[in-house]
């Protein structure tokens, strides 16, 4: 249920489909030379999907970006650069996806600051749960790639956006924060006229806007719920799913452990309104274990103790 939701809101966040109805305008001039063009590098015999114009060489000639994939399909099967030289038109080269994942889905001309330079961003994503952008620089030579940006785990998504409303785009990254909380935790970097800065944090952004966090209704999830604020440092979990004050404790795991529950949860010892469980994560790169004593309170399990060992279980 989770990876259905978190496909859903993936295409929320960055809309990863491409228009397969979309009415193509194609070039008045020079239009029969431009057409046998498409039809020598179009190989495959794809339907043409989309043709946007822009000057991506800065010669003052209007250039285009060719998308080529199935009528019915959402996502491009090739991207290639089309080069206006006044009386023709010359096939430059492919969009190359750097990273090696999935599919183009669009094309665009933008503008990341106030300054008057143009660049061209093309979508990608992987299909399913991940997508990003390639953007490129407009030179004398053609576009020039100067950024891609696709989430690392490939849940998530990376976009260029203005997130904070100061007339400037910011790459903005969306990461998918484990499984027990419908959470993405929200990363952006600056663009300082040459490229992008450091990631800074932004906020934790729950699924459900207006519920927000959810408390776990049974001692397993609050555990693993644990495990992951712990990991992520969301400060704000840990102390709500805390008997008192936040009990300090390493756990070490990957993230891919936490998104794809591999971390196994058995109780050690229960009575009515205490509960003691341990968390073990046993892979060929990990092995890891962690006890956790939880009490009830007015309905909500609480976490008390955490230890290594049984003997050894720090209070808050």
């Amino acid at each position: 249920m989770f990876r259905i939701r978190f496909l859903f809101f993936t295409i929320l966040t960055c809309s990863i489909f491409a228009d397969s109805n979309k009415k193509i305008e194609w070039p008045t001039k020079n239009k029969e030379n431009f057409q046998r063009l498409i039809k020598e590098i179009n190989t495959d015999n794809y339907e043409v999907l989309d043709i946007v114009g822009g000057d991506f060489n800065n010669d003052g000639l209007l250039d285009y970006v060719i998308a080529f994939g199935g009528r019915d399909e959402f996502f491009y099967e090739k991207v290639s650069f089309i080069e206006n030289h006044g009386s023709y038109y010359k096939y430059l080269r492919d969009c190359e996806n750097g990273i090696g994942i999935g599919w183009t889905y669009s094309i665009s001309y933008i503008k990341l600051d106030s300054s008057s330079n143009n660049y061209l961003e093309i979508g990608i994503t992987n299909g399913f749960s991940g997508s990003g952008y390639i953007l490129y620089e407009l030179a004398k030579e053609g576009p020039k790639e100067i950024s891609i940006g696709f989430p690392a785990t490939g849940m998530g998504s990376r976009c260029l956006e203005d997130i904070d409303n100061d007339g400037k785009l910011e790459r903005v990254s969306y990461y998918r924060a484990g499984q027990s909380q419908y959470r993405h935790l929200i990363y952006y970097s600056e663009w300082n006229g040459e490229e992008f800065g450091d990631e800074k944090f932004y906020k934790v952004e729950y699924g459900n806007e207006e519920e927000g966090f959810i408390y776990p209704k049974n001692p397993n999830d609050v555990i693993i719920n644990y495990i992951e604020a712990n990991y992520y440092d969301l400060k704000d979990e840990l102390k709500e799913l805390s008997y008192d004050d936040i009990i300090p404790f390493e756990f070490n795991c990957l993230e891919l452990d936490l998104l794809y529950d591999s971390i196994d949860i058995s109780v050690v010892q229960k009575n009515n309104n205490e509960i003691i469980l341990v968390a073990k994560l046993e892979n060929e790169d990990q092995k890891e274990k962690q006890f956790f004593k939880l009490k009830k309170v007015k309905n909500k399990w609480k976490v008390y103790s955490v230890g290594k060992t049984l003997n050894n279980m720090k209070k808050n």
